[in-house]
């Protein structure tokens, strides 16, 4: 308990302490963006490219907010109806990861309407980013025939310097560009 005084009644009176977990809050973009130029530019030029339908690479170290960042994103375009769905891709295992993006009513048609968010981006195996790159270039997250999905928005985050992970032969150059 914290213990504060009530000026007016000068007495003392307890509070109870609330732990940090349980107030967890989403980040106040607003207040940050008039605290710092450059997040006012980085959040505006995502804007701009989500409104325009862009796919999103966010780069960055491990624990800087990308997944807030995606959220926000998100939000800018979306309402309340649109999923926002989350893919963690450092997965044990190459077919584990196809299997939840796309199997029927997997991740990938979950995230239909809205947003796909492939967090840690650069841990996809070489055998689901040949999917990937399928499914990013006609739009059809199934072998079912000529059906094409409603469209989503994709975003992506990393740690890792894909770049240099392209010249390794550890992520595909051509799914690379369409991220």
């Amino acid at each position: 308990f914290d213990y504060r005084r009530d000026r007016a009644l000068g007495v003392l009176s307890e509070v109870p302490l609330r732990s940090t977990v349980e107030n967890r809050t989403r980040p106040d973009f607003a207040t940050q963006r008039r605290l710092s130029p450059a997040l006012n530019r980085l959040l505006s030029r995502g804007e701009r490219a989500i409104r325009q339908g862009a796919r999103i690479l966010i780069t960055g170290e491990s624990g800087v907010g990308k997944s807030e960042i995606a959220r926000f994103l998100h939000a800018v375009v979306a309402d309340a109806r649109d999923p926002f769905v989350i893919v963690n891709c450092a997965t044990d295992s190459a077919t584990d990861l196809d299997a939840a993006l796309f199997a029927p009513d997997g991740l990938i048609e979950q995230a239909m309407g809205g947003t796909l968010f492939l967090d840690e981006v650069a841990e996809i195996p070489l055998s689901v980013q040949a999917r990937l790159l399928g499914f990013l270039e006609d739009g059809v997250a199934r072998n079912t025939g000529p059906r094409r999905d409603p469209p989503l928005r994709l975003i992506a985050a990393t740690n890792a310097e894909l770049q240099a992970l392209v010249r390794e032969g550890r992520f595909r150059s051509d799914l690379y560009y369409r991220i």
